[in-house]
């Protein structure tokens, strides 16, 4: 069964399959407006990334070698269930996202604060670019530019209908988005150039359900909702197992 990053209030959508996961992306970018309160730093290091379960969250090595743990203070999960996440470069405050809304959220208590109501109701990916705009995309396949002060959704113009974006975005340093989009046996990176409206699928990346993807350096990583972390070619889209995270029931990466 395929899953699906849809909230049990989307289960009627034809798309909505049984809830299980979300997705977390980081980019580390210039945001010009500054935290609003409860959106707290989380770690930021080159070799370690955050991933969400079920039940909490993790540091995970980005390496082949396990260095992995959870974070400091038992469990501290969110009241709400976020799709995914992303961290302001600038500040380094982390922004999650339901299916519907935005918030603010310190990862290392699990507070949270709502920002606002998005006005879309399928939303199940987050990113920001390198100049601190905010973009979502959705299980529809449109894309969207958020508005961190108020949460509120704007469509971006794109020349290419995209596919259901099934699980995030990254961001590089000029400003291209890539996102993972659902297809019959594995999921498919597209490259989207958001000022041009230019969108590329790259090509199948041989795995489903990777639901996060992030940029340290040059390389873009991934993670599946099985807990496998990869490694994805820009240029063809095919992924590299690098290991098993251990992990289980996966509901996000920064």
């Amino acid at each position: 069964m395929r899953l699906s990053k849809l909230s049990s209030t989307q289960l009627q959508s034809p798309r909505g399959i049984v809830p299980l996961l979300m997705v977390a992306s980081v980019l580390f970018v210039a945001c010009s407006p500054g935290p609003p309160m409860g959106a707290e730093p989380g770690p930021v290091s080159t070799g370690q990334v955050l991933i969400s379960t079920e039940q909490r969250l993790y540091s995970v090595s980005l390496g082949p070698v396990s260095d992995d743990g959870p974070l400091p203070h038992p469990s501290p999960v969110p009241r709400t269930s976020f799709v995914d996440l992303a961290r302001a470069g600038g500040s380094g405050a982390v922004y999650g996202i339901t299916n519907s809304s935005l918030h603010a959220l310190n990862v290392f208590t699990g507070r949270e604060t709502l920002i606002g109501l998005s006005g879309v109701h399928d939303l199940t990916a987050l990113a920001f670019d390198r100049t601190g705009r905010l973009f979502a995309g959705s299980a529809s396949g449109h894309l969207y530019r958020l508005d961190v002060v108020t949460g509120a959704a704007s469509p971006v113009f794109l020349r290419s209908t995209l596919g259901p974006i099934s699980g995030d975005l990254a961001a590089t340093a000029d400003g291209t988005l890539y996102a993972t989009m659902t297809s019959f046996d594995s999921d498919v990176l597209v490259e989207i150039h958001v000022d041009s409206g230019v969108v590329h699928i790259v090509g199948p990346t041989g795995y489903a359900h990777v639901y996060g993807l992030t940029f340290r350096g040059e390389t873009l990583y991934g993670v599946t909702a099985e807990g496998e972390l990869l490694t994805l070619d820009r240029r063809t889209g095919a992924a590299r197992y690098v290991r098993h995270t251990g992990l289980t029931a996966v509901t996000g990466m920064e």
